[in-house]
C-alpha cells in the first residue's frame, strides 16, 4: 500500500512547475503532479495507492489558534487561489482513474497516514510519500518506509535507522523533538528562546531539565506535533472517495489533459489509467 500526502504532493508540484501556464492559467500542479503520478508505475510494484487530504479547520487550531497562521494568506491571494483550483481538478482526475482518496473532519493528511498505517493489520509493506519530516514519527516497524521524493528512478527512501543516523533523533520521538525546538513551517514556537536542535536533543537525552513554564509549552506543542494513530473505526470515521472507472471517465481524463494542454502527460495517460487499476487486497 502507498499512502500519499496529497497537500504536500500537489504543493511540491506547484513549486517545481510554478512558471507553467495554459491559456493564462497556472498548470504546475496538474502538469508536474500528474506526471509524477504516472511515473510511479516505473518506481513501485503494483499496489493500491491512496491519496490523503487535509480537512480544515484542523483540530489543532482549537489547541493553538496561531497554528499554521503563517500560511493564512486570505481568499484573495491570487497564487493560492490558482493552486487550489488546480488541486480540485487534480482530485477529479484521481476520481476518473479510480484512485482512492481519504479525508476526515478536522484532521490532516498526516493523521490519516497515522490512522491507516497503524490499523493495517496484515503487516504488509507500507510506503509513505511525503517530504514532510513530521512523517518520520510514523516509521515504526520494518514494514513502513518513507519516500521523500525521487530523481529519475532513484527513490529517497527513509527508515527509522536512517532518521537516527542522519539526525540523531529516534524516529518514534520526532514529535517530541519538534515540540521542543519548534517548527517554523507550522508556526509552532520553541519552548523558549534559544532552544534549538542541539538543546532539544539534550533534553530528550535527559541532559537538560525544563522549567515548569517550558514544560507547559512543551505539553501544548506535543498536541500539535503528534500525528494521530487511532480512530473510531477508520472505515466509518473516514470519508472514502473510490472514483469510478468507465469509458466515460477515460474520455473525461483525455478531455482534461487536452483542456489544460498537458501534452506530455497526455502521452502518459495509459500509465495513469494503470495506477487506478492497482489493487491491494487488505482494503479491496
Amino acid at each position: 500500500m502507498i499512502l500519499v500526502d496529497g497537500p504536500n504532493f500537489t504543493w511540491r508540484a506547484h513549486h517545481v512547475g510554478k512558471e507553467l501556464r495554459s491559456k493564462g492559467r497556472l498548470t504546475g500542479v496538474l502538469h508536474v503532479g500528474l506526471g509524477m503520478l504516472a511515473s510511479m508505475t516505473d518506481l513501485f510494484e503494483e499496489q493500491r495507492i491512496i491519496f490523503l487530504w487535509d480537512r480544515s479547520p484542523s483540530f489543532r487550531k482549537a489547541i493553538y489558534p496561531e497554528y499554521k497562521a503563517n500560511r493564512d494568506y486570505g481568499d484573495d491571494n491570487e497564487e493560492r487561489t490558482a493552486v487550489y483550483a488546480q488541486v480540485d481538478i487534480f482530485r477529479q482526475v484521481l476520481g476518473y482513474i479510480g484512485v482512492w482518496q481519504l479525508e476526515r473532519e478536522e484532521h490532516e493528511a498526516d493523521d490519516l497516514a497515522g490512522i491507516v498505517s497503524s490499523t493495517h493489520h496484515s503487516q504488509r509493506p507500507i510506503t509513505l510519500i511525503s517530504s514532510d519530516k513530521d512523517w518520520f514519527q510514523l516509521l515504526r516497524g520494518e514494514h513502513i518506509v518513507l519516500v521523500r521524493g525521487w530523481k529519475g528512478k532513484t527513490l529517497d527512501r527513509w527508515t527509522a535507522e536512517r532518521v537516527f543516523k542522519e539526525h540523531g533523533v529516534p524516529a518514534g520521538r520526532w514529535h517530541e523533538y519538534t515540540a521542543l525546538k519548534g517548527d517554523e513551517g507550522d508556526n509552532i514556537p520553541n519552548i523558549r528562546r534559544g532552544i534549538g536542535p542541539v538543546a532539544a536533543k539534550k533534553i530528550l537525552a535527559g541532559k537538560m531539565i525544563m522549567t515548569p513554564a517550558e514544560e507547559a509549552v512543551y505539553q501544548r506543542n506535543l498536541q500539535l506535533t503528534t500525528i494521530r494513530r487511532k480512530a473510531d473505526g477508520w472505515k466509518l470515521g473516514l470519508e472514502v472517495e473510490t472514483g469510478e472507472r468507465s469509458e466515460q471517465s477515460w474520455l473525461k481524463l483525455e478531455n482534461t489533459l487536452d483542456e489544460y494542454e498537458l501534452y506530455s502527460v497526455f502521452n502518459e495517460r495509459r500509465k495513469l489509467w494503470i495506477i487506478g487499476k492497482w489493487k491491494e487486497n487488505a482494503y479491496a
